[in-house]
């Protein structure tokens, strides 16, 4: 039961982090799926990576769980802004 409510929080996580990317595409004015994964690269190094890393030194976590975590997101983020700036 626990793990379907995460999988389920982390869907509509997943909706709104598209959404709210999506208006930061738009707002760059990017048309083309080449355009959305550089805007997206610029918001997950700009924002996830830099958040990210602040966890890391206060909660004493080790730098390869770092490079995990912020390689997932960097990869979750560019296939979205690829998708998004395919809709143009």
């Amino acid at each position: 039961k626990g793990t379907q409510k995460a999988m389920g929080f982390a869907v509509i996580v997943s909706l709104v982090e598209a959404y709210i990317l999506g208006l930061i595409i738009k707002s760059f004015g990017a048309m083309t799926p080449i355009d959305g994964a550089k805007v997206a690269l610029l918001v997950t190094v700009g924002f996830v990576a830099t958040t990210q890393a602040t966890h890391m030194i206060f909660e004493g976590r080790p730098m390869k769980l770092y490079k995990i975590n912020v390689g997932y997101q960097v990869v979750t983020f560019v296939l979205m802004g690829i998708v998004l700036g395919m809709w143009g």
